[in-house]
């Protein structure tokens, strides 16, 4: 489980789009071959893909944990290929899915079943049986990120996952895995880097293991602290282990329960020493749940070039998750340099932060511009644009007495001039929830509020400046469905010089509106269904943080503090992820 990069080869690290995988396999008839080339005799002797030079390094430092040998449970068996090394085996597993014929396994083991012959499945692997319990599957398609090439030392081991369709099988030869084992594990993003969960795989045929049976061990995981995956201790899981799922509430009779992650990931799943009792796994995140999208769906995946969880060139942000945790607004411009964009944090404390963008999808510094503050702790929305017609941005700010006020051309030396453009105690402000800034109206600045009010009314004002909030524009009346956004942002999503506004429901839909402007909201695009995580994420803003120089970039605070950016998002979908700030939890 270590080095596996020496049996796969190098990985060439690239940032553009490489060439998707989702094609077939397993030509027609391929299972009939792969079962007469699959003999006991065969599967036997097979070795590892992912077999290290030297061996596993044993003995695993007191109090570590040391897994079980035992007879396996139904979603979790081996693959099995013929590749340059021979005949060699993975681990895998049995998914939930639609179509009830889906597997999972490490991305650098389903290489081996891409390149390979005779590909298949054998859930809960008997050595030596003349008849396996519930037959073989042959892979008929590997669903893979084209961004993972191969093993690494990187941040795209982050991407070491991938997932299978296997043709109808086992016994009967006419039935999708999932039918004939009985279960299927429930793909779900990694709840945090906290869990406690069983693992289970199949690692060298040895002294140790002549049998070769299964292990598992149901330890507590932590954070790998060098990229964003998970770590676990639990002696044995030495080379074959790769592919094999990270379970919680697994059910040891039916081998029922949700998967959150999979042997894999940094050198494909252990350390640099070789050591059997340390196994890494891929975070499930947006990236994985995708590529079960386009499984399901029969998809051939395309992606953008990888960001890693790190953030872009420069620092991430300071802090952890704990810290994070109390952002409580923030709005996204030009504050420091014209061309791109800073991130402005508001805290629960009042406290004000501005986070100097580098361009690159990364942040250089942390300048403290207020301390912990009544007055801004009193604030319930904030926005940035051009109000005063200048190139360096202005905040903008509606506080909790209904008051509205800019600061022009705040920096990171400070906020700038206020200027008043609503009262303290104004009747009609106090019930303005959201305020978003955007190009809605206007050839090229961003002079226009949408603003959402309590009851349900969305109203646009175009030309905001001078002390005047300028031309109103009713988009939707009282008692609308707009009641229910509780937030949103704008941004250059679809391209153009005209902005888009984006809404976060209240159930944890995100939708897009391009193109939006005084003639009304543009055409609705779907960004994310209904869903926890977005239900959950009480701060978000878009800025102009990468290359490409357009406002595409959003970064959402999610509950617990973890932060990320989707660089470069589009009118009908998020960018790819990067995590700036990592949940701890």
């Amino acid at each position: 489980m270590v080095k596996r990069a020496l049996a796969l080869g190098a990985l060439l690290v690239c940032l553009t789009p490489a060439a998707a995988s989702a094609g077939p396999v397993s030509p027609p008839g391929a299972a009939a071959v792969a079962g007469r080339y699959w003999t006991a005799e065969r599967m036997a002797a097979a070795r590892p893909l992912d077999a290290a030079p030297a061996g596993p390094v044993r003995g695993a430092p007191a109090g570590t944990p040391v897994g079980k040998l035992f007879a396996g449970v139904p979603t979790v068996g081996t693959f099995f290929a013929k590749t340059s090394l021979g005949d060699t085996w993975c681990s895998g597993s049995v998914l939930d899915s639609p179509g009830r014929d889906l597997a999972l396994t490490a991305g650098h083991c389903a290489l081996g079943l891409e390149k390979g012959s005779y590909p298949i499945f054998v859930p809960k692997y008997q050595y030596g049986a003349a008849t396996q319990p519930y037959g073989m599957f042959t892979v008929q398609k590997v669903f893979r990120d084209p961004r993972f090439l191969g093993n690494s030392e990187t941040a795209l081991s982050n991407l070491d996952f991938a997932l299978l369709r296997l043709a109808p099988g086992g016994p009967t030869s006419d039935r999708p895995v999932q039918d004939v084992v009985g279960a299927g594990l429930k793909l779900t993003p990694t709840p945090g880097f906290r869990n406690t969960v069983t693992v289970v795989g199949y690692p060298s045929r040895d002294s140790d293991n002549p049998r070769h049976q299964a292990i598992t061990c149901t330890v507590p995981t932590v954070k790998f602290s060098s990229f964003h995956q998970l770590k676990m201790l639990c002696g044995g899981y030495a080379t074959g282990v790769s592919g094999g799922p990270w379970i919680t509430g697994l059910d040891p009779v039916t081998g029922a329960g949700t998967v959150v992650g999979v042997v894999g990931g940094y050198n494909g799943g252990g350390d640099d020493a070789g050591s059997d009792w340390v196994s890494y796994s891929p975070m499930f995140d947006e990236q994985i749940t995708a590529l079960y999208d386009d499984a399901v769906n029969d998809r051939r995946p395309q992606r953008d070039p990888y960001l890693p969880p790190t953030g872009g060139a420069g620092n991430v942000f300071t802090g952890a998750a704990g810290r994070w945790a109390g952002a409580r607004l923030m709005a996204a411009g030009p504050f420091s340099s014209a061309g791109r964009s800073d991130l402005l944090v508001v805290w629960a404390d009042g406290g004000i932060s501005l986070h100097v963008g580098d361009g690159a999808g990364g942040f250089r510094a942390e300048k403290r511009l207020l301390a912990a503050n009544s007055r801004w702790a009193s604030a319930v929305t904030v926005t940035a644009g051009d109000f005063d017609g200048g190139a360096q941005y202005d905040l903008l700010v509606r506080w909790a007495s209904g008051g509205v006020s800019t600061f022009t051309d705040t920096s990171a030396a400070g906020l700038g001039k206020e200027t008043v453009l609503a009262k303290a105690g104004d009747k009609s402000w106090v019930h303005a929830d959201q305020v978003v800034a955007g190009n809605f109206g206007t050839k090229n600045n961003v002079t226009d509020l949408m603003v959402r009010w309590d009851d349900g009314r969305l109203t646009l004002y175009t030309k905001v400046g001078g002390g005047k909030f300028g031309t109103a524009t009713a988009l939707a009346a009282k008692g609308s469905v707009w009641k229910k956004a509780t937030l949103l942002s704008a941004g250059q999503y679809s391209g153009s010089n005209r902005w888009d506004l984006l809404a976060r429901w209240v159930d944890g839909e995100v939708d897009n509106y391009a193109n939006t402007g005084p003639g009304g909201l543009g055409a609705e695009a779907r960004i994310a269904d209904a869903n926890k995580v977005w239900a959950a994420t009480p701060v978000m803003a878009t800025g102009a943080f990468t290359a490409n120089g357009r406002v595409d970039d959003l970064v959402a605070v999610r509950a617990g503090g973890e932060t990320v950016l989707y660089s470069d998002s589009r009118r009908d979908q998020l960018g790819p992820v990067a995590t700036l700030v990592a949940a701890d939890r």
